[in-house]
């Protein structure tokens, strides 16, 4: 019989802090949308080009749509909250939202290469690096 040694909470817990990160975040997504009046939803949508109706497409489709785009930011040392002013960042948003190559994304943005290989997978890349390239929006920290 073999014995397996066991793991240290130290060596495992980020392991399970990020998935369990992972699971809340997609899982909020949802209920925030499930939970919000019809006034709500829709100055929401309007303000990033959508009908409520398509706001609502798009969480359903993936409760996490946009959350790569966010993390994409962070990898790039963008600031979300101030570039969710910018003009491109509700395309950026549906562009996210209907990307075919998430799973792609996301091995790059677990591994922390996205910032290496951006242009050879996401269909923001030009306006991410312009983002990128713009003072104002990079994060302070």
């Amino acid at each position: 019989m073999t014995v397996f040694p066991q793991p240290s909470a130290c060596a495992i817990m980020p392991h399970i802090h990020e998935w369990w990160s992972d699971r809340c975040q997609e899982s909020w997504d949802a209920e925030v949308l499930a939970i919000l009046d019809i006034v709500s939803l829709d100055a929401i949508a309007g303000r990033h080009g959508l009908s409520r109706a398509g706001l609502i497409e798009i969480a359903e489709r993936d409760p996490s749509s946009c959350s790569e785009m966010i993390r994409m930011m962070h990898a790039l040392n963008i600031d979300p909250v101030e570039a969710a002013d910018e003009p491109e960042f509700a395309e950026m948003a549906r562009n996210c939202a209907g990307c075919p190559d998430k799973g792609r994304c996301r091995k790059h943005l677990a591994a922390g290469t996205a910032a290496a290989h951006l242009d050879a997978f996401c269909v923001n890349a030009d306006a991410l690096n312009a983002m990128r390239a713009t003072p104002h929006l990079l994060d302070r920290v």
